[in-house]
Protein backbone atom coordinates (compact mmCIF):
# COMPACT_ATOMS: atom_id res chain seq x y z
CA UNK A 1 0.00 0.00 0.00
CA UNK A 2 1.56 3.47 -0.68
CA UNK A 3 1.67 5.82 1.98
CA UNK A 4 -1.21 7.30 2.62
CA UNK A 5 0.45 10.96 3.97
CA UNK A 6 2.02 11.35 0.53
CA UNK A 7 -0.30 14.52 0.25
CA UNK A 8 0.59 16.01 3.66
CA UNK A 9 4.19 16.23 2.78
CA UNK A 10 6.15 13.44 4.45
CA UNK A 11 9.60 13.62 5.59
CA UNK A 12 11.82 10.98 4.36
CA UNK A 13 15.08 10.01 6.70
CA UNK A 14 17.42 7.39 6.24
CA UNK A 15 19.38 6.28 9.59
CA UNK A 16 18.32 5.79 13.33
CA UNK A 17 16.25 8.17 14.88
CA UNK A 18 15.82 8.82 18.90
CA UNK A 19 11.87 9.22 18.14
CA UNK A 20 10.61 10.04 14.95
CA UNK A 21 7.38 10.34 16.16
CA UNK A 22 8.60 13.62 17.46
CA UNK A 23 11.05 14.75 15.00
CA UNK A 24 9.17 14.54 12.03
CA UNK A 25 5.88 15.87 13.70
CA UNK A 26 3.74 19.00 11.96
CA UNK A 27 0.44 19.79 13.54
CA UNK A 28 -0.73 21.81 17.01
CA UNK A 29 1.60 22.09 19.89
CA UNK A 30 0.87 21.65 22.89
CA UNK A 31 -0.46 24.88 23.36
CA UNK A 32 -2.39 25.52 20.51
CA UNK A 33 -4.46 21.76 21.61
CA UNK A 34 -5.10 23.69 25.15
CA UNK A 35 -6.67 26.94 23.44
CA UNK A 36 -9.03 24.66 21.21
CA UNK A 37 -12.52 25.40 22.58
CA UNK A 38 -13.77 22.55 20.50
CA UNK A 39 -11.35 20.19 22.68
CA UNK A 40 -11.83 18.13 25.38
CA UNK A 41 -9.60 19.05 27.91
CA UNK A 42 -6.42 17.29 27.63
CA UNK A 43 -6.73 13.29 28.52
CA UNK A 44 -4.34 10.37 28.89
CA UNK A 45 -3.64 9.61 25.41
CA UNK A 46 -3.91 6.21 24.17
CA UNK A 47 -2.61 4.53 20.81
CA UNK A 48 -3.85 2.18 18.04
CA UNK A 49 -2.73 0.06 15.08
CA UNK A 50 -3.54 2.26 11.97
CA UNK A 51 -6.00 0.23 9.59
CA UNK A 52 -5.10 -0.56 6.27
CA UNK A 53 -7.44 2.27 4.59
CA UNK A 54 -7.59 5.55 2.65
CA UNK A 55 -7.02 8.38 4.54
CA UNK A 56 -10.61 10.13 4.53
CA UNK A 57 -11.96 6.62 6.05
CA UNK A 58 -9.82 6.57 8.92
CA UNK A 59 -10.34 10.24 9.05
CA UNK A 60 -14.23 9.61 8.77
CA UNK A 61 -13.63 6.89 11.15
CA UNK A 62 -12.25 8.48 14.09
CA UNK A 63 -14.88 11.12 13.39
CA UNK A 64 -18.05 9.07 14.61
CA UNK A 65 -16.06 8.20 17.45
CA UNK A 66 -15.49 11.72 18.17
CA UNK A 67 -11.83 12.26 17.32
CA UNK A 68 -10.07 15.24 15.20
CA UNK A 69 -7.06 15.51 13.19
CA UNK A 70 -4.58 17.73 15.74
CA UNK A 71 -1.15 16.36 13.79
CA UNK A 72 0.88 13.47 11.96
CA UNK A 73 4.35 12.77 10.69
CA UNK A 74 5.86 10.05 8.06
CA UNK A 75 9.39 9.02 7.88
CA UNK A 76 11.45 6.34 6.79
CA UNK A 77 14.22 4.08 9.29
CA UNK A 78 14.56 0.81 10.73
CA UNK A 79 12.07 -0.94 12.76
CA UNK A 80 13.12 0.74 16.19
CA UNK A 81 9.84 2.93 17.06
CA UNK A 82 7.21 1.66 18.81
CA UNK A 83 3.72 2.28 21.25
CA UNK A 84 5.54 3.87 23.95
CA UNK A 85 7.58 6.71 21.68
CA UNK A 86 4.20 7.50 19.79
CA UNK A 87 2.51 7.98 24.08
CA UNK A 88 5.51 9.98 24.46
CA UNK A 89 4.69 12.67 21.45
CA UNK A 90 0.67 12.37 21.90
CA UNK A 91 1.21 13.63 25.51
CA UNK A 92 3.63 16.21 24.42
CA UNK A 93 0.96 17.49 22.24
CA UNK A 94 -1.83 17.14 23.85
CA UNK A 95 -3.79 14.70 21.54
CA UNK A 96 -6.10 12.26 22.86
CA UNK A 97 -5.08 9.17 20.44
CA UNK A 98 -2.91 8.72 18.08
CA UNK A 99 -2.57 6.24 15.21
CA UNK A 100 0.55 4.19 13.75
CA UNK A 101 1.87 1.60 11.27
CA UNK A 102 5.00 1.04 10.19
CA UNK A 103 5.19 -1.13 6.52
CA UNK A 104 8.33 -2.88 5.79
CA UNK A 105 9.56 -1.20 2.40
CA UNK A 106 13.25 -2.88 1.82
CA UNK A 107 16.50 -3.74 3.04
CA UNK A 108 19.17 -2.38 3.16
CA UNK A 109 22.67 -4.67 2.57
CA UNK A 110 26.34 -3.50 3.07
CA UNK A 111 29.39 -4.33 4.90
CA UNK A 112 31.61 -2.57 7.36
CA UNK A 113 35.66 -2.11 6.96
CA UNK A 114 37.13 -2.58 10.37
CA UNK A 115 40.96 -1.94 10.57
CA UNK A 116 43.16 -3.77 13.43
CA UNK A 117 46.89 -2.82 14.36
CA UNK A 118 49.29 -4.72 15.76
CA UNK A 119 51.78 -3.52 17.15
CA UNK A 120 55.35 -4.27 16.57
CA UNK A 121 58.24 -5.18 19.20
CA UNK A 122 61.77 -5.33 20.05
CA UNK A 123 63.40 -8.87 21.35
CA UNK A 124 66.57 -9.59 22.24
CA UNK A 125 68.97 -12.36 20.56
CA UNK A 126 71.70 -13.04 22.89
CA UNK A 127 74.00 -10.50 20.91
CA UNK A 128 71.88 -7.72 19.45
CA UNK A 129 68.41 -5.97 19.82
CA UNK A 130 65.79 -6.72 16.97
CA UNK A 131 62.51 -4.60 16.03
CA UNK A 132 60.18 -6.28 14.83
CA UNK A 133 57.73 -3.88 12.40
CA UNK A 134 53.74 -3.65 13.54
CA UNK A 135 51.36 -5.25 11.14
CA UNK A 136 47.74 -4.39 10.44
CA UNK A 137 45.28 -6.78 9.28
CA UNK A 138 41.51 -5.98 7.30
CA UNK A 139 38.42 -7.94 8.42
CA UNK A 140 35.02 -7.01 6.49
CA UNK A 141 31.65 -7.39 8.22
CA UNK A 142 28.61 -8.00 6.01
CA UNK A 143 25.17 -6.20 7.36
CA UNK A 144 21.37 -6.13 6.37
CA UNK A 145 19.42 -3.66 7.68
CA UNK A 146 15.30 -3.65 7.48
CA UNK A 147 13.59 -0.35 6.30
CA UNK A 148 10.16 0.76 7.18
CA UNK A 149 7.74 3.30 6.23
CA UNK A 150 6.14 4.86 9.40
CA UNK A 151 2.70 7.04 8.86
CA UNK A 152 1.41 8.10 12.77
CA UNK A 153 -2.05 10.36 13.11
CA UNK A 154 -2.36 12.90 15.91
CA UNK A 155 -5.76 13.47 16.93
CA UNK A 156 -7.91 15.51 19.72
CA UNK A 157 -11.29 14.28 21.27
CA UNK A 158 -13.75 16.46 20.19
CA UNK A 159 -16.19 17.78 22.75
CA UNK A 160 -20.01 17.33 22.28
CA UNK A 161 -22.22 19.96 22.92
CA UNK A 162 -25.14 21.61 21.15
CA UNK A 163 -23.22 24.73 19.62
CA UNK A 164 -21.41 22.45 17.45
CA UNK A 165 -22.40 20.87 14.17
CA UNK A 166 -20.53 17.67 15.01
CA UNK A 167 -20.55 16.56 10.95
CA UNK A 168 -17.54 16.18 8.44
CA UNK A 169 -19.09 18.07 5.40
CA UNK A 170 -16.94 17.78 1.76
CA UNK A 171 -18.15 19.41 -1.59
CA UNK A 172 -20.05 17.12 -3.45
CA UNK A 173 -19.03 15.22 -6.82
CA UNK A 174 -18.82 17.07 -9.88
CA UNK A 175 -22.24 14.40 -11.31
CA UNK A 176 -24.22 15.74 -8.51
CA UNK A 177 -23.57 18.96 -9.52
CA UNK A 178 -24.72 18.67 -13.21
CA UNK A 179 -27.51 16.72 -12.11
CA UNK A 180 -28.36 19.28 -9.92
CA UNK A 181 -27.49 22.36 -13.07
CA UNK A 182 -25.61 24.40 -9.94
CA UNK A 183 -22.63 24.05 -7.28
CA UNK A 184 -24.88 23.26 -3.98
CA UNK A 185 -24.96 21.68 -1.04
CA UNK A 186 -22.71 19.77 1.39
CA UNK A 187 -21.84 16.02 1.20
CA UNK A 188 -22.17 14.13 5.07
CA UNK A 189 -18.89 11.98 4.90
CA UNK A 190 -18.81 11.11 9.04
CA UNK A 191 -21.34 12.21 11.90
CA UNK A 192 -20.24 11.91 15.43
CA UNK A 193 -21.93 9.66 17.59
CA UNK A 194 -24.51 11.22 19.83
CA UNK A 195 -24.46 14.55 18.92
CA UNK A 196 -27.33 17.28 18.06
CA UNK A 197 -26.47 15.86 14.05
CA UNK A 198 -26.53 12.10 14.91
CA UNK A 199 -29.77 12.69 16.86
CA UNK A 200 -31.00 14.44 13.65
CA UNK A 201 -30.76 11.04 11.92
CA UNK A 202 -28.35 12.61 9.45
CA UNK A 203 -26.06 10.32 8.01
CA UNK A 204 -23.11 9.80 5.83
CA UNK A 205 -24.06 10.35 2.23
CA UNK A 206 -26.84 12.54 2.81
CA UNK A 207 -26.33 16.43 0.81
CA UNK A 208 -27.00 19.14 2.56
CA UNK A 209 -29.08 21.54 0.19
CA UNK A 210 -30.60 24.14 2.58
CA UNK A 211 -30.26 25.36 6.52
CA UNK A 212 -33.32 26.81 7.25
CA UNK A 213 -33.75 29.36 4.06
CA UNK A 214 -30.04 29.79 3.54
CA UNK A 215 -28.67 27.92 0.58
CA UNK A 216 -25.72 25.69 1.87
CA UNK A 217 -22.30 24.56 0.62
CA UNK A 218 -19.35 22.47 2.24
CA UNK A 219 -17.33 26.50 2.64
CA UNK A 220 -20.07 27.46 5.08
CA UNK A 221 -19.80 26.87 8.66
CA UNK A 222 -23.03 24.86 9.25
CA UNK A 223 -23.63 26.29 12.44
CA UNK A 224 -23.47 29.82 11.54
CA UNK A 225 -26.57 29.32 9.99
CA UNK A 226 -28.56 27.87 12.80
CA UNK A 227 -29.88 29.90 15.39
CA UNK A 228 -31.58 28.96 19.26
CA UNK A 229 -34.41 27.02 18.95
CA UNK A 230 -35.84 24.98 15.78
CA UNK A 231 -33.49 24.52 12.27
CA UNK A 232 -34.87 23.04 9.17
CA UNK A 233 -32.49 20.95 7.12
CA UNK A 234 -33.12 20.33 3.61
CA UNK A 235 -31.25 17.47 2.62
CA UNK A 236 -31.20 15.54 -0.85
CA UNK A 237 -30.83 11.59 -0.30
CA UNK A 238 -31.36 8.77 -2.48
CA UNK A 239 -32.49 10.97 -5.16
CA UNK A 240 -35.35 13.16 -3.49
CA UNK A 241 -35.32 15.90 -1.06
CA UNK A 242 -36.45 15.47 3.08
CA UNK A 243 -36.94 17.71 5.48
CA UNK A 244 -34.73 17.22 9.14
CA UNK A 245 -34.72 19.21 11.92
CA UNK A 246 -32.39 20.35 15.29
CA UNK A 247 -33.35 21.92 18.20
CA UNK A 248 -30.67 24.21 19.37
CA UNK A 249 -30.90 25.14 23.44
Amino acid sequence: MKKILLFLIPVLLSGCLSNGFSKFYHGKTLEETQACTWLEPIQIPEVRHMPNLPLDDILNQMYTEGFAITGYAAWEGPNDEGDQEALEQAAKVGAALVLWRADYTHTKHGSTTHTTYHPGKTIYTGSSFVHIAGTTSTHTTPYSVDRYSYDAIFFGKLTNTPDYFRARIVEPPISFFRAMDKRIGGLVTAVMKDSIVYQANIFPGDIILKINDTTFTHEIPAISLMHAGENTLTIWRDGKEIIKTIFLP
